[in-house]
């Protein structure tokens, strides 16, 4: 009768361990699927207006977010604790897949790549998990421009929007 009991905690400890882990992966796709939708629609809209005046391109940044350095064709961008890496190539046009292609072959087994095409518009975004944490790499390209950060997953969706917004808003001088 003791032997009854242990197996029947055994089978629901696992049952238990099952629905948890699966309810994380389902939150995780819809997560992901969320996140490319969102970069997908800021790559679709019309690009936001500029209010950055720099040396080589003029963009747009929400109002949370500041530059902390600008290089030749690289900006870094803070917004409160995180850290954005820009850059950019003025030798490539919008319809350049380099960083794409680079993305691609860099990351063989990415949680998500995905490409948009507009025209002789192309973009991506690509999201990588960073260890065993909750933290995310997120990179999101247009041509010759990309943006690169890493956040939470509490943030997922809303970085992917907004850096593809600040990649989609670049001008050139």
């Amino acid at each position: 009768m003791r032997n009854w009991r242990v197996w029947l905690s055994v089978i629901v400890s696992l049952a238990l361990f099952f629905i948890l882990i699966s309810q994380f992966l389902i939150d995780e796709d819809k997560l992901l699927s969320n996140a490319e939708e969102a970069a997908k629609e800021a790559f679709l809209q019309e690009p936001e207006t500029a209010n950055q005046d720099l040396e080589e391109i003029s963009l747009y940044l929400p109002e949370i977010m500041q530059i902390e350095q600008e290089t030749p064709n690289n900006l870094i961008v803070k917004q409160v604790d995180q850290l954005f890496l820009l850059f950019f190539n003025p030798l490539e046009d919008e319809s350049s897949t380099l960083y794409y292609d680079s993305a691609k072959e860099k990351n063989p087994d990415p949680l998500l790549l995905k490409k948009f095409e507009d025209g002789d518009r192309v973009g991506y975004l690509l999201i990588l998990k960073i260890g065993d944490s909750d933290l995310y790499e997120v990179q999101t390209g247009i041509g010759g421009k990309k943006m690169t950060s890493q956040t939470e997953s509490k943030n997922l969706v809303e970085t992917s929007r907004a850096m593809m917004e600040i990649i989609r808003s670049i001008k050139y001088k």
